[in-house]
């Protein structure tokens, strides 16, 4: 037998529904805002400390940790009521109040920090996995969605949380879901994982090649290069000599970036649609990197973004069509082999400090124009372009089975949730489709 649910329609009707705030309160859990500003400030951030979590750490069902702010303990203490526990669900407070994180044992005891909500599910027979896969419900997000405040920007509070339908399976049925989405999951976060490795290989040969010069340095000793082919080491020169820029391989040769390739403006996007995921549509970057879809690219070679206005720093390879926003600048190589070398080049620099802007952050095409790369011989030059070929290469068909396992994962979880099909069958289906 069937009943109905609010959000997502039919489900089984030995189920329980409740709201999130009544499952939070009948167990000692908790829908809580992280800090106010006025308890916690930019100048309290520190280098080394406890990780906070704000908004742009908020992943889908995952904590982002690049770039992690973090506070001392001291003031960890004095913010104890917003320290994490594993088990908890994180999200943002304005903007993408869709998605949420879920805290694992590597989180526990992290601070939600300001601009974020966290929900704590307390002592229920609700497994907090299950709860994050059924937030990540598209009709629940959907739902959350229409009810957040506010005309410009959607914005959460712990009314609304404590306010959103919950359907809630037997235990056994909660773990059998899990145990049949879970693996797509760990697949998915394997291959990003494998992608951040890969791209990490190319920066530190990067590093090595053309900032720190290893091969050269290790010649002019007397030394073999490490970790490299003869043929490949015989194209290094074995000594240094000076130049405006310092002291530069022998042979090699300083130039302006604007030589190397193309520089303009992102555009505004017209068409006023964007959507949030990318099924036949085209990633929307801005300065901070990717806002959203849209319809049709702007450009459809491979190029490096960063950002012009608001956010500067950041800088993002696009293999793929794609629409750079007016917010950003957009480089094109003049040559396949400098495609790599200038992005993981710009990667080495602090963009930010170029900053122009008075009000507001800027970076001028003027300024990125003028900066001095040193170049090696063509013949260096491409091997390490088939080099870190050869890793993105193996990131892209990591990403396109991130796209398969995500598509599975994201048809599975509706019918799983709503009853229509059972864990044999989805099974099945799995075992089909990967």
């Amino acid at each position: 037998m069937m009943q109905d649910n609010p959000i997502n329609g039919k489900f089984p009707r030995h189920w329980q529904r409740v709201t999130l705030g009544e499952l939070c309160n009948n167990s000692g859990g908790q829908i809580q805002t992280g800090p106010f500003g006025s308890q916690l400030h930019a100048a309290d951030y520190v280098s080394i400390g406890v990780p906070c979590i704000m908004p742009i750490n908020i992943g889908e069902k995952r904590v982002l940790k690049d770039d992690i702010k973090k506070i001392t303990e001291d003031d960890a203490i004095r913010l104890h009521r917003h320290r994490l526990q594993k088990g908890d669900l994180i999200y943002s407070r304005r903007g993408d109040v869709e998605r949420h994180a879920l805290i694992e044992d590597a989180e526990d005891g992290w601070l939600c920090g300001t601009g974020c909500l966290k929900v704590r599910l307390g002592n229920c027979n609700v497994l907090s996995k299950y709860a994050s896969y059924y937030l990540s419900h598209p009709s629940v997000k959907n739902w959350i969605s229409r009810h957040a405040i506010g005309s410009t920007m959607p914005n959460l509070n712990t009314s609304i949380m404590a306010s959103v339908p919950f359907l809630i399976p037997p235990i056994d049925e909660q773990i059998e879901l899990i145990e049949i989405l879970g693996p797509l999951d760990e697949k998915i976060e394997l291959n990003r994982q494998m992608n951040q490795t890969l791209e990490q290989m190319a920066r530190a040969l990067f590093k090595s090649w053309f900032v720190d010069f290893d091969p050269v340095v290790a010649k002019a000793a007397g030394k073999k290069p490490f970790g490299m082919s003869e043929e490949i080491a015989a194209l290094f020169p074995d000594k240094f000599v000076d130049s405006e820029f310092g002291r530069i391989p022998k042979g090699w040769r300083v130039s302006k970036l604007k030589g190397k390739c193309q520089i303009s403006s992102g555009k505004r996007q017209k068409d006023k649609s964007l959507y949030k995921d990318d099924s036949h549509q085209f990633p929307l970057y801005g300065g901070g990197g990717l806002m959203g879809y849209v319809p049709r690219p702007l450009l459809d070679k491979p190029i490096i973004i960063t950002g012009r206005v608001g956010t500067l720093g950041l800088v993002f390879m696009e293999r793929e069509p794609c629409w750079p926003s007016d917010n950003t600048l957009v480089l094109q190589a003049n040559c396949q082999s400098m495609f790599e070398f200038i992005y993981f080049y710009l990667n080495s620099i602090d963009l930010a400090l170029m900053n122009r802007g008075s009000t507001q952050p800027l970076l001028t095409q003027g300024d990125l124009k003028q900066l001095d790369l040193v170049i090696p011989q063509n013949e260096v030059l491409w091997h390490y372009h088939k080099i870190s070929e050869s890793f993105f290469s193996l990131i892209d068909s990591n990403n396109e089975e991130i796209e398969v396992l995500n598509t599975i994962r994201d048809t599975l979880l509706p019918k799983l949730l709503s009853g229509e099909i059972r864990v044999k069958t989805a099974e099945k289906l799995i075992s089909e489709a990967v």
